[in-house]
């Protein structure tokens, strides 16, 4: 199997029935970019796969990718578990879906607020203090405009 730069151990292709009940619990058609990743990969583990973008506080930063989420039932890869744990806590804007992991336990995020958006986010959990009600995104910093951007972004 050929694999997308940063995802050398992708999981099984995701059905698309899967996908749509997927959608229907979140009450979200996902952006197109993602929809494709997943029924393609469903996430996988990674290597080096590094992505650099420019921090809330606006330095110049990067990260590396430990591992993309899945739709499934395993807690420590599944993005429904780990979105619940963040929104619950209130501790992640609900129109942010996390989609990966990086290597310092911080979250890459897909904006899902109309399916339309398809911006992918830094969530740094070491700036969570700057939220606030006023400011739910403080902690936040763009990264690609979509899913398929952010693949061709990886790099070593």
């Amino acid at each position: 199997m050929t694999t997308k730069p940063g995802l050398d151990q992708p999981e099984a292709p995701l059905p698309l029935a899967e996908l749509t009940a997927f959608e229907a619990r979140l009450g979200k058609r996902l952006p197109e970019s993602y929809r494709e990743f997943l029924l393609r990969h469903n996430g996988g583990e990674n290597s080096i796969a590094a992505f650099d973008f420019t921090s809330a506080d606006g330095t110049a930063n990067s990260s590396w990718i430990k591992r993309f989420l899945s739709v499934g039932t395993d807690p420590k890869t599944s993005i429904e578990t780990t979105a619940h744990f963040y929104w619950d806590a209130d501790r992640l804007s609900r129109s942010l879906l996390p989609i990966a992991e990086d290597i310092g336990n911080n979250l890459l995020c897909i904006d899902i607020i109309d399916g339309q958006d398809n911006t992918i986010y830094f969530w740094d959990h070491e700036l969570e203090h700057l939220r606030s009600a006023e400011r739910p995104r403080a902690n936040v910093s763009p990264v690609a405009p979509s899913m398929s951007t952010l693949m061709l972004q990886l790099h070593e």
